[in-house]
C-alpha cells in the first residue's frame, strides 16, 4: 500500500436521503395515512392489554392543508418519539408486551 493515499470523507446530502428514504417506505400518501392509522390502533390495543378501562377511539381529520390522525391509545413519551418516531427503521413494537397485545 502507498502511503500517498488521500482520504475521500463520507458525506450525505440529508435532503436526498430523506427523499429517497421516503419513496422507499411510504410510496403513495396513502401509505402514510395507512401506517399512522395502525400505529393509532396499535396503541389503542397496548393500553387495552395494560389493563385500563376507556372507550377506544380512532379520529382522522383531513383538511386542504394536512390530515391529522390521534388516538387516545398507551400515549408515546418523549424518549419513544426520540428512539422510536424519529429513527428510520425503528419500532417499539419488537417487545413481548406488544407481541402479547396482538399489535402488527
Amino acid at each position: 500500500m502507498s502511503d500517498n493515499l488521500e482520504k475521500i470523507p463520507f458525506s450525505i446530502e440529508i435532503s436526498r436521503i430523506i427523499e429517497v428514504l421516503a419513496s422507499q417506505i411510504y410510496p403513495s400518501p396513502l401509505a402514510l395515512l395507512r401506517e399512522n392509522t395502525q400505529n393509532s390502533y396499535d396503541a389503542i390495543l397496548l393500553r387495552k392489554h395494560a389493563g385500563q378501562q376507556f372507550n377506544p377511539l380512532i379520529e382522522i381529520t383531513i383538511s386542504a392543508s394536512q390530515i391529522k390522525v390521534s388516538d387516545n391509545g398507551i400515549g408515546m413519551t418523549k424518549e419513544d418519539l426520540r428512539n422510536h418516531y424519529w429513527r428510520a427503521g425503528s419500532s417499539s413494537k419488537n417487545n413481548p408486551e406488544a407481541k402479547s397485545a396482538g399489535v402488527v
